[in-house]
């Protein structure tokens, strides 16, 4: 037995000497035949074996890319628009798991590819849009809603020759063909931002000469929606106030269904609004059988409701709503330490052309806190009883404004929360007659709110004040010796 056992195991000892030398064989004629087999016979059999053509190209560009030093390896454009697709999926895992597996360009040389794209006005650049389809295409479904937003600054008029492009910028131009020998004053930039992500892009720029007219507002807002549309965005609204047809066109080409545009309430685009024939029974066109809604922004029209309040009286169910009433609340409230509006200046009552421009004096007035205000000094007689209806008017602006500036749908002001067609949401018209500029008022008030103060002579109402000033003044001296 012991024999038999003994020849087995020499056996088994020889079978794996064997056993051995076959695999160094097999990986001698293995070596050799990789050492021997050339690019084009691996191409073959990369795309024989590879389900997919787009991987089979990868496993190839990352062979060549291999056979030199990281800093000697040099990228195509389109294996850097590919890159720069992966990198937009997600920017860590790009960094920190396939950076360190494969050969791939870094970060810094994707923004470079990025930077060196040639941007001219108008809808001209395929390159741009084809890495924007890049980004949008790893979007999901509720990120592809977005609002196109378009907006114009005054610039200093020059003409600047660029050797590069052997052209003269600084003329009038809303891209190919569309060029004009006048000097361009204005510079108009289209913008899309999302609905439910931050993300933005600026999308193209013109120059005007002077305001764009309103039939190039609507050619280029077209071709824009057109070409977002062709690569996958949802535009919900356009922030605008110039140009609409062609930038519907260009958001539509790269995958873009816009569903409304919010402009403010220049004279080109009242016009536009008009020539859509936007009525407040029918605020809404149609683009390619798609329903397009039309709103104002909600700064603008908060700026020039202000502003028509400053010239002109309100008059809403029969009571008058004065800018007077504000002005007696704020020379009687600034008098006293504690105040009841204590952001209110004079830049706020007597605004300088300057200080029109800036949303927050009129908001700031348009505020629950004026709104109270005003009533507590109407119940202490220091304000006529009249101004009650001001006072009224304030407190819808107000909610009306935290309705259209909501992005939350958590917020401890009740009316700053996301619309969502709840019943307090669903405000109705509560204008009657206004004097003045009829186009400018078109917030939709809420429904009134009747409060009944008794009322408290002017000499009862001087005291009191007083008294709860020097009561303030009192307190304050105490803590200070403390």
């Amino acid at each position: 037995m012991r024999m038999v056992i003994k020849q087995k195991h020499n056996e088994y000892n020889q079978l794996l000497k064997k056993n051995e030398n076959l695999e160094k064989k097999a990986n001698l004629q293995r070596q050799e035949l990789l050492n021997n087999i050339t690019m084009e016979e691996f191409a073959k059999l990369t795309y024989k074996f590879c389900e997919s053509k787009e991987f089979a190209d990868f496993i190839i560009v990352q062979l060549k890319l291999m056979q030199n030093k990281p800093k000697g390896r040099r990228y195509s454009f389109e294996f850097k628009r590919d890159c720069l697709a992966l990198y937009f999926t997600s920017p860590k895992l790009y960094k920190q798991k396939l950076m360190q597996k494969f050969s791939l360009p870094n970060p810094s040389t994707l923004f470079r590819f990025v930077q060196h794209f040639q941007l001219n006005t108008g809808f001209n650049n395929p390159q741009f849009l084809a890495m924007l389809k890049c980004k949008i295409d790893n979007f999901n479904e509720r990120n592809r809603f977005y609002i196109l937003c378009v907006d114009e600054m005054t610039i200093k008029s020059h003409l600047f020759y660029c050797i590069g492009d052997d052209r003269i910028v600084g003329f009038e131009d809303y891209g190919p063909n569309h060029r004009t020998f006048k000097p361009a004053s204005t510079a108009t930039v289209l913008l899309v931002r999302g609905v439910y992500s931050k993300w933005s892009q600026p999308l193209s720029f013109f120059f005007s000469h002077t305001t764009c007219p309103g039939y190039i507002l609507k050619n280029i807002l077209f071709e824009a929606i057109s070409q977002l549309k062709r690569i996958g965005l949802t535009v919900c609204g356009i922030v605008s106030d110039m140009i609409l047809f062609e930038a519907i066109s260009q958001l539509k080409r790269i995958g873009l269904t816009v569903c409304g545009i919010v402009s403010d309430m220049g004279s080109n685009n009242m016009q536009v609004a008009h020539s859509l024939q936007i009525t407040p029974e029918k605020p809404y066109f149609h683009v390619n059988e798609e329903k397009i809604v039309y709103m104002f922004d909600t700064p603008h029209l908060i700026k020039a409701l202000r502003n028509n309040l400053l010239k002109y009286k309100f008059v809403s169910e029969e009571k008058e709503i004065r800018w007077d009433y504000i002005t007696q609340f704020y020379n009687n409230d600034k008098k006293y330490g504690i105040r009841a509006a204590p952001k209110l200046t004079d830049s706020h009552i007597q605004p300088t052309n300057f200080e029109k421009m800036k949303v927050k004096y009129a908001t700031q007035v348009f505020s629950a806190t004026v709104s109270a205000g005003l009533n507590l000094y109407i119940r202490f007689g220091a304000i006529p009883a009249a101004a009650i209806a001001t006072a009224e008017f304030i407190d819808k602006i107000d909610k009306c404004f935290d309705l259209l500036n909501s992005s939350s749908t958590s917020s401890p002001k009740q009316y700053n929360r996301a619309f969502k067609g709840l019943d307090f949401q669903l405000f109705q018209s509560g204008t009657e007659n206004c004097e003045g500029d009829s186009d400018a008022i078109l917030l939709q008030l809420g429904s009134k709110q009747t409060l009944d103060f008794p009322q408290q002579t002017q000499e009862d109402t001087a005291f009191t004040l007083e008294e709860v000033d020097k009561d303030y003044q009192s307190f304050n001296s105490e803590v200070n010796k403390l």
